[in-house]
């Protein structure tokens, strides 16, 4: 039989557009692939080419259909589903024109295949055949380039259909190619062996979708941070444009750790909302299309990744880990939006996680009230999680790393929440200090905390990963246990510890703790008294270089119809199949059926190792040199031993061997012998049935275990949780012990005074240079409601500014802050305005976005707020910046009357105003920062006095930064002629 021709497909060959310019914008790649999904079952045989579709049939019964149509991008970036009749026609291959007969129509395979691809439209099919997971037709053509895999061409009878694959263990790194690089879905198509068709076909089906927001196990996600889905429910007919306060539902999940929270906020605030939550993926119903433009100006969704869904209406809220009454209960409670929200939201983890339970508790209601509120563009500046440099961002220089001393991964995420979402309630801010102080005065009981932490997994996801089915439940289980008994570990040294402590308020604190830290501990002697994992036998590495190429496995493949087995497997012996090589999870001691058949299966081995042994005596005896022995399969010889040896004792040994009359020689080589022991047929086959039954009776167990252990998922979350927020806590002892910060007090005045304040990123590049920060007072309130800090260029006044909003926020987070003493009133909004940048790309200029920025703070600021801000009206002309600033500082004063720090080069000039406005100059407080200038060279020493500075030191500052002589020259020259 002659191989099928392999050839090389070019993408002028393809009857696709082509697009300029060696790679594929995700944005042209979603236009060609996206399109709204069929919510037809997904299960499907391969049916005849010629079928009907039949409505709400069991399996689908599309032969031959086009492909995914070019979608046309509106101007937000999103797919838009428009295209003409004419468009269909260009990109539609001539092997798809519909209609097709018996002679042109595609095979049973491409077709079964083909109508995969159609029912999962807009996103990237890979199908499992075999040992690989193929792309096929116009996926193939425009997909397989971009993950670096040559595309070929499989030649039928009428087609030449395209077609591209990759191995199985490469599947974790072509997946986040696609979905993170290319920006699209992924559909996988696994194959299902044990499931028996009417055909010589193997069952496919889709097993999970893959978007950016569904993530659950992937090799390459973040474990340290959150990979939220969000979704967005919108009154339908709204005028959305008009209508700020139009009512939201908002719903995010991490469904890799099964977090869930819900909120009601306005259309104002959604993008604040958003950006707060930082989602990886948004999902929008599909009735909002229509008004995409008018929502992605106020809520600026280009920023993200969104999909556009249409709720499946069913009881959705089923799916949730609780009773159905507390359910229903919670339901009564919540808003319309927020249900919406809720339906939307786990009607698209049910599509994108098909047959799994989602195991998620009813959701946290998030409240805004009870947090600081941070507008995006304040987070960006004060680089709290991330650091933006030359359009790349890291942690580097964030206060997150100053702060970062967890030591677990579920910690690192809670952390993550915390630095964005500080806290307004000041008995829960006490209660956090009291800890941290807890575990500051009691190192040893800190480090003694920390070790056991360090030692504990990340049982949260892996717990989810249960649920979901996703990975090794036994390996699953194994990791709940270990983790609920570090806790338990945990648990007792907090209890010892107790006993050792003399002041009565920790005392109460630590049983106060113990009294919610429950550990379900008999979760984890159930696990350990049936789970027994070991070490699996090494297996032989197996080369991937078979006398076939890559492309021609493929297309074998494909010829047997994914009939292969795993053909990186088809080297190994057949004691791959054998209780050799299978790894038992449950105890043998189990119950007394289960012993039974290990006892069987022993005695089995038993019979083998004596085999191998009067074969070793047998080489032994005859001076066999090298003698090896093994079960193996070789050609047509199924379930036998081949003996290996020197080439002169060979003979020798096989005469022996057969003397014995317990053993056959099959075949005889130079070097080899193949031998089969009498009965070996029999007893081979004993002790397959004994392994498969074992297996068999395995699952059963597991599977019972498996829901035992997600019945008490709630209290397994609740140790979880504690154990999370005590190594945040224990991390904020360490910042503040190797820091020297102090616990801050509050007041029920809005007043900020802070003695010898720091900015904690800045000091600790300093410590790591082995320099010193120099601290500054700060009193706001007590002297002056608004602090106008003056002096040159690189004088500290930004540092001055975001020290303190840094503080405000380390307070509010429950740490000790960088301070000899800190005293303030809680601050329910914190604004800035710091620093010039425009945005082209929504058409604004730095000037506009600098009186946006203004105007946030104007508009939106009250009496217990903090502003910060650097430098107004300098994007202008100079009396039009100077008029700008003057309003902004006076408004603030007389209308919103907050605390303020105000930095500006225009000291003099607003000071002359405010005499001639005649304003109460009561609440301003003029400082500036102090330099020496000696021949020309700058001297900061950084420390704030009151005055008002009469230079900013331009000139030198450009000279520092090294501005060419003869341009300092025309600089000094125009400055005196100005005077």
């Amino acid at each position: 039989m002659m191989r099928p021709r392999i050839t090389s497909l070019h993408l002028k060959s393809a009857s696709l557009p082509l697009v300029r310019g060696p790679l594929l914008s995700p944005r042209v790649f979603f236009s060609l692939l996206q399109n709204s999904r069929s919510e037809v079952d997904r299960t499907t045989r391969a049916p005849s080419p010629t079928a009907k579709i039949r409505k709400n049939s069991q399996y689908a019964s599309i032969a031959i259909s086009k492909p995914d149509p070019l979608l046309s991008i509106n101007d937000s970036g999103i797919a838009d589903n428009s295209t003409t009749e004419t468009d269909q026609e260009k990109i539609c291959p001539s092997w798809d024109r519909g209609g097709q007969t018996k002679q042109n129509a595609l095979t049973p395979l491409y077709s079964s295949i083909r109508s995969l691809m159609n029912e999962n439209k807009g996103n990237v099919c890979l199908v499992q055949v075999g040992s690989f997971y193929e792309l096929y037709f116009e996926q193939a053509t425009l997909i397989a380039p971009k993950l670096g895999i040559k595309v070929a061409t499989r030649q039928t009878t009428n087609h030449a259909v395209p077609m591209a694959g990759f191995p199985l263990s490469q599947l974790q790194k072509n997946v986040k190619t696609i979905v993170q690089d290319l920006q699209l879905n992924v559909a996988i198509i696994d194959q299902y062996n044990t499931v028996r068709t009417d055909t010589d076909l193997k069952h496919r089906k889709v097993s999970r979708i893959v978007s950016p927001g569904t993530l659950v196990d992937e090799s390459f996600m973040n474990f340290t941070k959150n990979n939220y889905l969000v979704a967005i429910s919108i009154p339908p007919n709204s005028n959305i444009a008009l209508d700020p306060d139009l009512p939201i539902g908002l719903l995010w999940a991490d469904v890799s750790v099964g977090e869930f929270y819900i909120q009601q906020t306005t259309l104002s605030d959604l993008a604040s909302d958003l950006r707060r939550i930082s989602p990886s993926e948004i999902i929008l119903s599909k009735d909002l299309q229509g008004q995409l433009s008018a929502i992605e100006k106020t809520a600026d969704l280009k920023r993200y990744f969104v999909r556009y869904h249409k709720v499946r209406y069913m009881d959705q809220k089923l799916k949730l880990a609780l009773d159905a009454a507390v359910v229903r209960k919670f339901v009564e409670l919540i808003s319309v939006r927020e249900e919406a929200a809720m339906n939307l939201i786990l009607s698209y983890m049910t599509y994108n996680l098909p047959d799994r339970q989602l195991s998620l508790e009813i959701p946290t209601r998030f409240v805004n009230e009870k947090y600081l509120s941070m507008d995006p563009r304040t987070r960006e500046a004060l680089e709290l999680s991330a650091r933006s440099t030359f359009g790349t961002t890291s942690v580097t220089g964030t206060l997150w790393l100053v702060i970062k001393h967890t030591v677990t991964q579920s910690g690192t995420r809670l952390l993550n929440q915390w630095i964005n979402l500080p806290l307004l309630d000041v008995q829960e801010l006490v209660k956090r200090q009291e800890y941290v102080a807890l575990f500051k005065n009691n190192q040893l009981l800190r480090l003694q905390v920390t070790n056991v932490l360090r030692d504990v997994n990340d049982f949260a996801r892996a717990l989810q990963k249960l649920a979901l089915k996703t990975g090794s439940a036994p390996n699953h289980l194994q990791s709940i246990s270990d983790g609920l008994h570090k806790l338990q570990h945990l648990h007792d040294i907090l209890a010892e510890a107790r006993q050792s402590l003399t002041d009565p308020n920790d005392v109460l604190l630590v049983d106060e703790f113990l009294a919610n830290f429950k550990i379900p501990a008999d979760v984890t002697r159930k696990i350990a008294s049936i789970i027994s994992i070991s070490e699996p036998p090494k297996r032989p590495k197996v080369s991937v270089e078979k006398e076939l190429s890559l492309e021609e496995q493929l297309i074998s493949a494909i010829e047997n119809k994914g009939r292969l087995e795993d053909m990186y497997q088809s080297d190994l012996s057949d004691d791959s199949n054998t209780a050799q090589s299978v790894t038992f999870l449950v105890r043998k001691d189990y119950d007394d059926e289960l012993a039974a058949l290990h006892e069987e299966l022993e005695e089995v081995q038993s019979c083998e190792a004596e085999i191998f042994d009067t074969l070793h005596q047998i080489a032994r005896s005859a001076d066999g040199k090298g003698f090896a022995a093994k079960k193996d399969k070789v050609g047509k010889h199924y379930h036998v031993i081949t003996v290996q040896c020197g080439l002169k004792q060979l003979s020798t040994v096989c005469k022996n061997i057969l003397e014995t009359k317990k053993f056959q020689i099959l075949e005889k080589k130079k070097t080899m012998a193949i031998v089969k022991p009498n009965h070996w047929a029999e007893h081979m086959e004993k002790r397959e049935m004994l392994t498969n039954r074992i297996l068999s009776y395995e699952r059963k167990i597991i599977e019972g275990l498996r829901v035992e252990v997600l019945a008490r998922v709630v209290e397994i979350r609740n140790a979880s949780r504690c154990s999370d927020m005590l190594d945040i806590l224990s991390s904020f002892a360490k910042a503040a012990q190797e820091n020297n910060w102090v616990r801050p007090t509050f007041s029920d005045r809005p007043v900020l005074e802070i003695t010898s304040g720091r900015h904690p990123v800045v000091e600790a590049n300093l410590k790591d240079n082995s320099l010193m920060f120099v601290p500054n007072e700060t009193n706001l309130g007590a002297d002056g409601n608004i602090w106008v800090i003056l002096g040159p260029n690189m004088g500290g006044k930004s540092t001055f500014l975001r020290q303190n909003a840094l503080i405000v926020i380390l307070a509010q987070m429950g740490s000790f802050v960088p301070a000899e003493s800190a005293h303030l009133g809680v601050v329910d909004r914190l604004f800035t305005r710091i620093g010039a940048s425009d945005d082209l790309f929504s058409d604004l200029s730095t000037f506009m976005v600098e009186m946006k920025e203004t105007s946030n703070i104007l508009n939106n600021a009250t009496p217990r707020s903090l502003a910060i801000v650097d430098e107004i009206g300098r994007g202008t002309s100079g009396k039009e910046g100077l008029a700008i600033a003057y309003a902004t500082l006076l408004s603030l004063a007389e209308d919103i009357n907050c605390r303020t720090l105000f930095a500006t080069h225009y000291g003099s000039e607003l000071t002359k105003l405010l005499k001639d406005d005649n304003v109460d100059r009561t609440p301003f407080r003029f400082f500036k920062s102090t330099v020496a200038n000696k021949n020309g060279v700058l001297t900061f020493d950084f420390h704030l006095q009151p005055g008002i500075s009469d230079r900013s030191y331009a000139i030198e500052i450009a000279r520092l930064a090294g501005f060419p002589n003869a341009s300092l020259q025309h600089a000094q020259r125009a400055q005196s002629l100005l005077k």
